[in-house]
């Protein structure tokens, strides 16, 4: 009986290569194939192997889908939005942002780059949903206006922040240097004040974070890669 026949068919010439050049024994080959006899693998997928990818016509299919019935929920909150009271002008974006956030968390992880991507834009949109959600919350609260564009600021940042602590995509990353340039000239305007023409002091902040998240980045003192995100996007 030779030595090579318990080990797989397709395993057989590594083997012989293996044994040839001194990197493997007799023994040791006996022993793998030994191993390969007393244990069969079963035929078929294992039993955790990850599903088919999406393919780029059913996710484009997503998208339009979801942008179709965004866009028609949007037309008919339009048409009735002044007959809302403020529970149900605030229930509206509520609604949206929980429903986008939990949808991007669900996606399976073994869809690859094709789950970040779709992660990515539900949530952008849960971030847009939640801006507006806050934006009504606080111009509703009768604060000045410095006040208000502060607090939707703080807010905005401290969501698209730990969206992207959790999934380092693109979308996440432009999300969150938007929200603390926000934050920025919301500061600047809330302390020091609107100056004469209302764009220098803003515009001034903006530089100061931009050169700052160059610095982090230069740095690799910017957030890692998120826990869903698959090694390619890493």
């Amino acid at each position: 009986m030779d030595i090579y026949d318990d080990a797989p068919p397709a395993a057989r010439p590594w083997l012989r290569r293996w044994v040839a050049a001194g990197v493997l024994d007799a023994e040791q080959v006996a022993r793998i194939g030994a191993f390969e006899r007393d244990h069969p693998q079963p035929a078929g997928p294992p039993e955790n192997a990850p599903a088919p990818l999406m393919s780029t016509a059913v996710e484009a299919l997503i998208y339009v889908g979801g942008a179709v019935i965004l866009a028609a929920i949007s037309v008919v909150t339009a048409g009735y939005w002044d007959e809302l009271a403020l529970a149900g002008q605030l229930a509206i974006p509520a609604a949206g942002t929980v429903i986008l956030l939990a949808a991007g968390l669900l996606v399976p992880r073994r869809w690859a780059d094709a789950g970040v991507r779709m992660r990515a834009a539900l949530w952008i949109t849960g971030t847009a949903t939640f801006f507006a959600l806050v934006t009504i919350a606080v111009s509703r609260a009768g604060w000045e206006s410095e006040s208000q564009m502060l607090a939707v600021a703080a807010a905005v940042t401290v969501l698209t922040g730990a969206l992207w602590l959790a999934h380092r995509a693109a979308p996440q990353h432009l999300a969150a240097f938007v929200a603390v340039s926000m934050l920025s000239v919301s500061i600047w305007n809330a302390v020091i004040g609107f100056d004469s023409d209302g764009s220098l002091g803003s515009g001034a902040a903006i530089v100061l974070v931009g050169l700052a998240w160059a610095m982090l980045a230069w740095r690799r003192a910017l957030p890692g890669c998120g826990r869903w995100a698959p090694p390619t996007v890493c």
